[in-house]
């Protein structure tokens, strides 16, 4: 399943995940599938392996008449979140499981960090009942588990 740096820099398209999953419903309407070209590469090949391991995954659910909308990528005049959100660059994402607790992915993180899955994954949020994850460019030999 691992992937050449160079490869998935080029292009990845998700496997498990409609484009509408990941992204709010006004870029997926002005952009379409063509949306895809806006998230990070490795973010994706991480989400369709949490959801090869893990099973069902909540991301936005607009599309399926749900009220999730900046769960993916947000607008960048999103009030939703931080005002440099990762979410906002392609590089956050806040996943709801249906078969197990964020906590317990959280602790399976800390506890086996190396995990091929984990490997693009530079920060992880606490306690809150989503798994957020984001890939933001720091520099660090682990992932960054914070509070929000």
């Amino acid at each position: 399943m691992f992937f050449s740096m160079e490869k998935l820099m080029k292009f990845y398209k998700p496997k498990h995940f409609r484009t509408e999953e990941l992204v709010h419903p006004e870029i997926f309407k002005r952009f379409g599938e063509n949306s895809l070209q806006f998230l990070d590469a490795r973010m994706l090949w991480t989400l369709d392996a949490f959801r090869e391991v893990y099973g069902s995954i909540t991301i936005n659910n607009w599309c399926f008449g749900g009220k999730r909308v900046d769960s993916g990528l947000r607008l960048s005049l999103s009030e939703t979140g931080a005002p440099f959100s990762a979410h906002k660059f392609g590089r956050a994402f806040d996943l709801i499981f249906k078969n197990i607790s964020a906590e317990t992915i959280r602790q399976e993180m800390k506890s086996y960090p190396s995990t091929e899955r984990f490997q693009y994954i530079t920060r992880c949020e606490e306690g809150v009942s989503w798994l957020h994850i984001d890939n933001l460019s720091i520099p660090q030999k682990n992932i960054l588990f914070f509070q929000p």
